[in-house]
């Protein structure tokens, strides 16, 4: 999943490498010897409001599992809440719906989204 577009690595600047303070050469640690990080300003504000937005659903999906009779629980509420990130990803429009759903404390949406996650992982 792609969110940002890359630019060059300000550490290394492009190389992936930069040199120590003792002058030794090493593998740069911001973009993993790559060259380049995801972020140019308004790319890395959409990451942090989605970010945002998970964080702020996940509470409410964890409250809802407790409710809702699935069978193991904690592997179903981490599927679901990856599944929120899919739908998020490839139906913008059920994404919306989903959220509404967790935001009006449907209990059975959890184990839709967990069943969504495994059926388009």
């Amino acid at each position: 999943m792609t969110m940002v577009k890359p630019i060059p690595c300000r550490k290394c600047k492009g190389s992936g490498t930069f040199m120590r303070a003792s002058g030794m050469p090493d593998s740069c640690s911001w973009c993993v010897g790559a060259g380049v990080v995801e972020g140019d300003k308004a790319t890395n504000d959409a990451r942090k409001a989605r970010q945002a937005e998970f964080t702020r659903l996940y509470p409410i999906l964890m409250e809802l599992a407790k409710k809702a009779p699935i069978f193991g629980r904690t592997f179903s509420t981490s599927a679901a809440f990856d599944a929120l990130a899919l739908l998020a990803d490839k139906e913008p429009a059920r994404f919306i719906k989903a959220v509404a759903s967790l935001e009006a404390g449907h209990p059975r949406v959890v184990q839709a989204l967990s069943d969504y996650y495994f059926a388009n992982r």
